[in-house]
C-alpha cells in the first residue's frame, strides 16, 4: 500500500475552525467513512493546538488516477467523471442528520457581507466595470437572501466542495474500475449542490463549451442523484437551483479580489461568469 502525508507549513494558522484548516476538520469527522466517499480515503488526521500544525495520512491515488493541469478544461468524459464524483458526494450527505453540527455548518450568507467588498471591488476597477455590469451585481445582491431562504426552505442542502475546478480532482486512468476523487476540502460547508456544478463550469468554462455540455451535465447529475437515493428533487428544481448558483457565482471574483488574489486568477472568471449569467436568463430571477 502506497500513502501520501500532507503536512503544514509553518505558517498555519492556529485556529483549526479558520477557513483554511477546516480540510483537517473535514477529514477527522469522516475519517470512518471515508471508504464510502468519493475522495481518497483518510488513515490519520492530526491537529496540534499547541502549534497550529496538522498532518493528513491519505491513500495514495498516483498509480490509479490523474491530475490535469490547467488552464485546459477537461475532456467531456473526464467533465462526466467529475459531475458523478459530485452528485455521488451529495447524495451522500443529502438530508443527513450530521449536517447542522460541526464541521458540517451551513455557509454564511453573502448578502450580509458582501455590500461593502461590492464597492471596493467597483472602484478598483472604475470603468472596467460597465454601469450595466454594476447594475446586475445591485440587483443580485438585493435577491441573495431570497435566494438562500428559498433554498434552506426546500431542504436542498448538502455537503458541498466549495472549490471544484477541474483541477481539484484526481481522476480514473481506468474509468472501469474506478472513480474520479475529490481533493482540497479546506472551504467545504453544508450549500447548495448546484453550487459545486456553477463553480466548475461558469467560473472556467467559456460560452461555446457551456452550450455544449452545461444542460447534459447538469441531466446527468440530476439522474445520479435520483439513481443513489435522492428523492422528492424534479429536473425543474435541479435547473432552478443551478441558476440561482449562477448568481452567486457572481460574487467569486469579488472574494479573490478581497483576498489578495492574483488578478491573472479572477479577472477573466469575472467575464465568465457574467457572460452565463446572461445566457441563462439569470436576470429574471433577480428582477429586471
Amino acid at each position: 500500500m502506497r500513502l501520501f502525508l500532507k503536512l503544514s507549513d509553518q505558517a498555519a494558522k492556529e485556529d483549526i475552525s479558520e477557513p483554511g484548516n477546516r480540510e483537517i476538520l473535514f477529514y477527522q469527522a469522516i475519517v470512518d467513512d471515508s471508504a464510502n466517499l468519493p475522495i481518497p480515503r483518510c488513515y490519520d488526521a492530526v491537529w496540534d493546538d499547541a502549534t497550529g500544525q496538522f498532518h493528513l495520512l491519505l491513500e495514495d491515488l498516483s498509480e490509479t488516477h490523474i491530475q490535469l493541469e490547467p488552464p485546459i478544461p477537461p475532456s467531456q468524459e473526464r467533465a462526466e467523471q467529475g459531475v458523478d464524483c459530485l452528485a455521488d458526494l451529495h447524495a451522500h450527505f443529502w438530508a443527513s442528520p450530521r449536517l447542522g453540527s460541526p464541521p458540517f455548518v451551513t455557509r454564511e450568507s453573502e448578502s450580509e457581507s458582501v455590500a461593502k467588498l461590492f464597492a471596493g471591488f467597483c472602484d478598483f476597477l472604475g470603468d472596467n466595470l460597465s454601469p450595466q455590469r454594476r447594475q446586475i451585481y445591485e440587483k443580485s445582491m438585493g435577491a441573495l437572501a431570497r435566494l438562500d431562504e428559498q433554498a434552506r426552505t426546500g431542504h436542498r442542502l448538502p455537503l458541498t466542495h466549495g472549490d471544484a475546478h477541474a483541477w481539484n480532482f484526481l481522476y480514473p486512468r481506468d474509468p472501469a474500475r474506478d472513480c474520479a476523487r475529490l481533493l482540497d476540502w479546506e472551504v467545504m460547508g453544508v450549500g447548495i449542490g448546484t453550487d459545486d456544478l456553477a463553480y466548475m463550469m461558469t467560473l472556467f468554462w467559456y460560452p461555446e463549451r457551456r452550450a455544449r455540455l452545461e444542460q447534459p451535465l447538469l441531466h446527468r447529475y440530476h439522474s445520479r442523484l435520483l439513481q443513489r437515493g435522492v428523492s422528492d428533487y424534479e429536473w425543474e428544481t435541479c435547473w432552478e437551483d443551478y441558476r440561482h448558483s449562477v448568481i452567486r457565482k457572481l460574487f467569486e471574483p469579488v472574494w479573490w479580489w478581497s483576498s489578495n488574489f492574483s488578478r491573472h486568477l479572477w479577472w477573466d472568471r469575472l467575464e465568465r461568469v457574467l457572460l452565463a449569467f446572461d445566457d441563462l436568463g439569470c436576470i429574471e430571477l433577480v428582477g429586471a
